[in-house]
């Protein structure tokens, strides 16, 4: 019998690296929730709308957040917004105050709090908005800059002073009478070291700096530097090297700084250098735009790695592979990551979806594509409102259909009170095993024990699936038709009793099975096993893969456990878990009953 998780310790494992069992036993998560109640599966909240390009056509991709004047303050694209109170639930609006910019870049710009002020860099400028308690404020120009590059600021509270990038590797500064210091003390010129600043991070003694090397016509060496700075001298204090050609995000942790590079590899200081903690599921691949040195239009942003409450990394991902097809890998989807640096396991947490958080209209349950990433901030904000309260709130352009887009700043579904199914509507999330062998030649999967909490709502329900054997996806275009049924131009015949897992636009987010296809004049027709909820018209694209879907359905609202029959014989097999909740439903265990059916000997 195999046991997911391990019994005796309850740790749940994707080390991204293996997809044999036992090296881990999580190959891919969607939407999985692991630190709400540790040793239980959860499906997370939702990332939810607050505002949009649909409400505000100057509402760009959000790369920075911050909160001031009792309000929270977000650089989107070209402009700055402000919610209308502290809380994440209420409106933001594009700020209007005295001398408010049109002229901020999500490619270059930056935003901070420094010496009472929010700062924020258009691609020529640095302005500060002066604190009114009412964050309405005049701006004020301080100083020029270098149109064309990444203007990163950091505010750096041992020598309380303002730094900014300019150039491809200059670090200029403002001491807290605004006097601006392009030379001298408390300047940095790395204009010598191959390539460019991605990113600046401060501990409480240094500035750790992170580079992104020239694209590889440019430049023959593969290692990336990270600079420990003193904030005031001329040179770096030490640089070390990193088998990686790019920085692409930072955080500190223990005062100590943790990266991740353009592999998509987590590294932790350890005194001499950098060394792996964690990594995302690539293999040879690379995501987009790893080594821009002009743009922070990559797959992680700057200020897109943070760290939790639970003390766990939350990353914000855009899993668009850079080739030529627009592809995405089955096991790394877009959204918000989560690593535990106890366990080393590193999954799925959160999706975007495009449904406001003022609707409980279910339209969609994640964007597994999207279009580009921004910002993402722990922000634990008192508030009693009646529409609840988010605590992570994140920046992304996704997809709204097959082709549209919308930029928007989303909130993680805020409930109103506990188990309250009423502002975000159902959920969907999934997690698959890594591919779990015989222990002869051929074993006999005879049922799974699955053990989970008593259903909380008549709509929730858990699937089973499995696979015997590995196939390449079929991605398709559909329109759909109704609640469960949608055309294709794409030929799927001898499809049926496949799964149809929806990745962008509506209804995304969420697996069914083929029923029934028929074909009229080049269009297919395919009707689904389930429904969609919300779901009758809009566009999308959908994956299809040989999953088998185990007949036993989990969805009354008595039971605590069931056994599922499979009954098939091979020299492997992959469980894949789906769950529909609404509320904090949990999955506690797998149990995979087998014997051996084909012996060595």
């Amino acid at each position: 019998m195999i046991k997911i998780p391990n019994p005796d310790n309850k740790i749940l494992l994707q080390n991204n690296r293996s997809k044999i069992y036992p090296l881990a036993n999580l190959w891919s998560t969607w939407n999985i929730d692991l630190q709400d109640n540790p040793g239980a599966i959860r499906v997370a909240n939702k990332l939810m709308l607050n505002t949009s390009t649909a409400s505000d056509a100057d509402l760009g991709c959000p790369v920075a957040f911050k909160h001031f004047d009792g309000l929270m303050w977000a650089l989107c694209g070209t402009r700055v917004f402000k919610s209308s109170a502290s809380n994440l639930v209420t409106a933001f609006t594009e700020d209007a105050s005295s001398n408010a910019q049109t002229t901020f870049s999500p490619d270059t710009g930056d935003m901070v709090v420094a010496f009472g002020d929010l700062v924020a860099t258009t691609q020529t400028d640095v302005y500060s908005k002066a604190s009114n308690g009412s964050g309405t404020g005049a701006w004020f120009d301080r100083a020029n800059l270098t149109t064309g590059h990444i203007h990163k600021l950091l505010y750096f509270k041992k020598l309380d002073t303002l730094y900014v990038t300019d150039l491809s590797a200059a670090i200029y500064s403002f001491s807290n009478d605004w006097t601006y210091s392009t030379s001298g003390d408390y300047t940095l010129d790395l204009s010598t070291v191959t390539g460019s600043i991605s990113c600046l991070e401060a501990s409480s003694e240094r500035i750790w700096i992170g580079m992104v090397n020239k694209p590889i016509t440019e430049n023959l060496n593969r290692q990336v530097s990270v600079f420990e700075w003193d904030g005031l001298s001329s040179a770096v204090s030490s640089e070390y090297k990193v088998d990686a050609e790019g920085i692409m995000a930072m955080l500190i942790d223990n005062d100590s700084p943790v990266i991740i590079d353009n592999n998509a590899i987590i590294r932790a200081f350890n005194g001499s250098g950098f060394e792996e903690i964690g990594r995302l599921p690539l293999r040879r691949e690379l995501l987009t735009n790893s080594n821009s040195t002009t743009a922070n239009n990559r797959w992680i942003h700057p200020n897109g790695f943070i760290k939790s409450k639970n003390g766990t990394y939350l990353l914000n991902i855009n899993n668009l592979v850079a080739d030529n097809g627009n592809t995405i890998l089955e096991n790394m989807p877009s959204g918000v990551w989560e690593f535990d640096p106890k366990t080393g396991s590193l999954t799925h947490k959160h999706s975007f979806s495009y449904i406001p958080i003022s609707s409980p209209s279910v339209t969609d349950y994640g964007q597994n594509r999207i279009s580009r990433i921004g910002a993402l901030t722990n922000a634990n904000i008192y508030s009693t409102s009646a529409s609840g309260r988010g605590t992570l709130i994140a920046g992304a352009t996704i997809y709204t259909n097959a082709s549209s887009t919308t930029s928007g700043i989303f909130v993680d579904a805020p409930h109103p009170t506990d188990n309250s199914t009423t502002t975000e509507g159902q959920k969907y999330g999934y997690f698959v095993t890594p591919w779990i062998h015989s222990r002869d030649i051929k074993d006999n999967w005879q049922s799974c024990v699955v053990k989970y909490r008593q259903l909380l709502d008549s709509g929730d329900k858990i699937d089973l699936k499995y696979r015997l054997t590995e196939a390449a996806p079929t991605e398709i275009s559909i329109t759909w038709v109704d609640t469960n049924t949608f055309t294709t131009s794409t030929n799927v015949s001898g499809k049926e009793d496949y799964e149809v897992e929806v990745i962008q636009g509506t209804g995304s987010g969420k697996t069914a099975h083929v029923s029934s296809i028929s074909e009229n004049a080049g269009t297919y027709t395919v009707n689904l096993d389930d429904t969609f909820t919300g779901v009758t018209t809009g566009t999308a694209k959908a994956r299809l893969q040989n999953w088998v879907k185990v007949p036993t359905l989990i969805n009354d609202q008595e039971s605590e456990s069931k056994v599922l029959s499979i009954g098939e014989s091979s020299e492997r097999i992959q469980l894949k878990c789906c769950m529909q909740f609404t509320g904090d439903d949990e999955l506690f265990e797998l149990n995979l009953i087998n014997k051996p059916q084909e012996y060595i000997n």
